[in-house]
């Protein structure tokens, strides 16, 4: 059931990046339809999580969880830092 909402009836982009300016936790628990708490959100904020990046990750993929978001996040942070 969660995956047909996340397909067929998302979260606005626009309501979501105005969401997140105000309450980020709530921002992504809407986002992805999870309980998403402070560790998960500081989780995401130390993975290089952004804003722009769950919205580039949710467009390629709308059924990914935070938690496969997280480790995405990581691993381009990773690649990022191996570039430097």
């Amino acid at each position: 059931m969660k995956n047909e909402y996340l397909l067929n009836d998302p979260i606005p982009v626009s309501t979501f990046k105005h969401l997140y300016s105000i309450n980020p936790i709530e921002a992504l628990s809407r986002f992805y339809l999870e309980n998403v708490d402070t560790l998960d959100y500081w989780e995401w904020k130390q993975a290089g999580g952004s804003i722009e990046l769950a919205i580039n990750f949710r467009s390629a993929n709308p059924t990914l969880t935070l938690i496969e978001a997280i480790e995405k996040a990581e691993r381009v942070r990773g690649i990022t830092k191996a570039l430097k």
